[in-house]
């Protein structure tokens, strides 16, 4: 029971916000590079409204050609799931190749 508790309240926060980093910064690259600079990124912000009570994120995902940070996320998770699946298929062929 302790280590569960451990586990819960401790580890899960600390794999849930690397992932996040993760994930967002390889957004944060990728976009741009795969859409040629036609898409950027809003900058990492927290969800907390500003002193005059309007949030920062709603203003800045109002223009044109940007790309919300949860989506970001989101993307780089993509990017790494196809990287990962690639390496394998590619790993897997070229044992089929090397054996026959």
């Amino acid at each position: 029971m302790p280590a569960s508790a451990l586990a819960e309240f401790i580890l899960w926060p600390i794999f849930e916000l690397i992932m996040y980093v993760v994930g967002y910064l390889t957004g944060y690259v990728v976009v741009p590079v795969f859409t040629l600079g036609r898409y950027q990124v809003a900058p990492f912000v927290s969800r907390r409204p500003n002193r005059y009570g309007k949030g920062r994120k709603r203003s800045l995902l109002s223009q044109a050609n940007v790309i919300s940070d949860e989506a970001a996320m989101y993307i780089g998770f993509v990017f790494w799931a196809v990287v990962i699946a690639a390496g394998y298929f590619i790993w897997r062929l070229s044992k089929v190749i090397g054996s026959g």
